[in-house]
């Protein structure tokens, strides 16, 4: 096994070293980057942060689509950066793949069946699209194939008497490959490169672990660090880490997730999830008197990332996220114009965090609160209200709850509901509901057909402004 790690570690760093010949269009970019590193400290972590996205963000990964080959070897980087840091990585069969299968692309937005369209023998039709609908004309969503997925898991362990309780540091890598379901320039298909989705937050993430395994001490509390995938078709990886943990969740006291964490501008720095336990505020306000941060918080534990599928486990978390921009989901979203020094200063602020919440004697204690962020991940999109369920495998968008005061709770949709058609869109999951949501508009009453607890329910809904 020591062999195949120390092989493994090897072709990481010929990775590194041919970057310049992988990355031609930011070679320039580099030799800046790499250019008088040893002068100072800070140097040499941005030259490491430029580095790691302007390889996860270059042509040769294709935008790191799942199932791809660019993503697999994004995987292989990040691996091998794990090894280099120090880490723990022999933790699945000897390697750091936590490995399971995912969905692959649905159909999107297809309407039901109409006249004209082929009718099998039991009563079921099939319309242009080869979605179903049943001998009542109830549209059935289309089956779902699987696909190879990966996690990409470390662990530094921890010393002390809380030394078997764990907080998780993440960010995901996956990304649109050269326009997947999800892009805002949907008839592109060049490479969606996602520099700052989500490149600034692994490189952020692999800073943090290095400044945590430098420590000359070890933490009293053990930290697992995880590259997520599947997070841009509806937190997959996450999903299926909090269904099969490397450690039990009720061990797991904190999750931080770092997620477009690449273009700080005037010092503006956002953190969600800052009412999920009691200790937070005053964790960031503390904090941040020495990172100098203009931090707008926000209270609420869901939201269109990661830390969702933690929060949903009643564990309290903190995300971290410097703003949106006109590149987001597209292919311009390039490391020129990532700013690498704030996305060190965000890594050493969540370093900060983890530490203080790995030396506090209590655990946070969890606190919970009410609806989901909406910040702009989630586009124009009118508002649903709806806080999705990813430990769920079956088809239709099945619902962990539902924001308080929303559409959804208003007409009385709950949590447990699993919505199977929206107007007269077919719903086979998120990235279903998602796209048939952005075909309406404020104000508009939309009828959804759920399914609870066997039965088939329907439910007008007047959508609201996006928020």
């Amino acid at each position: 096994m020591l062999a195949e790690l120390k092989k493994f570690g090897r072709r990481h760093v010929l990775i590194v070293r041919s970057l310049p010949l992988v990355a031609i269009a930011w070679a320039g970019m580099a030799a800046l980057w790499q250019a008088n590193a040893e002068e100072t400290t800070e140097a040499v972590a941005n030259a490491r942060l430029a580095r790691t996205v302007i390889y996860l963000s270059s042509d040769e990964l294709e935008g790191r689509g799942l199932g791809s080959k660019g993503l697999d070897l994004a995987a292989d980087y990040i691996a091998g950066q794990f090894h280099e840091i120090g880490l723990k990585i022999d933790l699945y069969d000897g390697m750091p793949f936590q490995k399971f299968k995912a969905p692959s692309t649905s159909p999107h937005g297809v309407k039901p069946p109409t006249a004209g369209d082929n009718s099998d023998r039991s009563g079921n039709s099939t319309n242009s699209a080869g979605n179903k609908s049943d001998a009542n004309g109830i549209p059935q969503p289309a089956e779902t194939k699987r696909i190879d997925a990966k996690n990409v898991v470390a662990v530094l362990e921890g010393e002390g008497p809380h030394s078997d309780e764990t907080i998780v540091i993440g960010a995901h890598y996956d990304h649109l490959g050269r326009g997947e379901p999800g892009s805002l320039e949907p008839e592109s298909h060049e490479i969606h490169h996602g520099a700052d989705d989500n490149a600034s937050g692994v490189a952020a993430m692999l800073e943090v672990a290095r400044q945590l395994e430098a420590r000359e001490k070890k933490l009293p509390r053990r930290i697992v660090f995880i590259a997520f995938t599947g997070e841009e078709r509806g937190l997959y990886g996450s999903a299926h880490y909090v269904k099969d943990p490397l450690v039990p969740l009720e061990k797991t006291v904190a999750m931080l997730n770092l997620d477009m964490v690449g273009r700080l501008t005037d010092d503006k720095l956002i953190v969600y999830g800052t009412g999920t336990a009691t200790q937070w505020d005053d964790l960031l306000t503390r904090l941040n008197e020495k990172h100098g941060f203009q931090i707008t918080r926000h209270p609420e534990g869901f939201g269109p990332s990661d830390h969702s599928s933690f929060y949903a486990k009643q564990i309290p978390v903190l995300f971290f996220f410097t703003g949106t921009h006109k590149e987001y989901h597209r292919p311009s979203d390039t490391f020129d114009k990532i700013n690498v020094d704030g996305m060190r200063r965000v890594a050493a602020l969540v370093a900060d965090a983890a530490v203080a919440v790995a030396e506090n004697d209590a655990r946070p204690a969890y606190k919970e609160v009410g609806g989901q962020s909406q910040f702009a991940k989630s586009g124009d999109r009118p508002y649903f209200g709806s806080i999705p369920d990813f430990s769920q495998d079956q088809p239709g968008y099945a619902l962990m709850g539902v924001s308080k005061g929303g559409p959804a709770e208003v007409v009385g949709i709950k949590g447990g509901d699993i919505i199977l058609r929206l107007g007269d869109y077919i719903i086979g999951n998120l990235e279903d509901f998602d796209t048939a949501l952005r075909k309406f508009k404020a104000g508009d009453h939309v009828t959804v057909l759920i399914k609870r607890n066997g039965e088939e329910k329907k439910f007008d809904v007047t959508l609201e402004p996006p928020r």
